[in-house]
């Protein structure tokens, strides 16, 4: 309820179906271990892409408080990455 834990697995299967026009049969015929990566890549690059349209628009578009917070991962993960002077 206030977002802080994962989405329950049934939701997200409702989800899927949702975005993909699939019964519940046809999300069990995918394979799952191609399916869930590509959904949550496309849950963060639409989470940075509100960051990123929070700040071109200098705060008229709002970013919520999980959309920052991905923000920040990403830079901490990009710093971690990249190599020393």
């Amino acid at each position: 309820m206030t977002g802080d834990g994962p989405l329950p697995a049934e939701l997200l299967e409702v989800d899927l179906c949702e975005k993909f026009g699939w019964t519940l049969d046809e999300l069990d015929g995918q394979d799952e271990s191609r399916v869930l990566p590509g959904v949550r890549a496309a849950v963060l690059r639409s989470r940075l892409e509100n960051v990123r349209a929070f700040l071109e628009t200098q705060g008229r578009m709002k970013a919520t408080d999980r959309d920052l917070e991905v923000w920040k991962w990403a830079h901490e993960v990009a710093e971690s990455e990249s190599p020393d002077p």
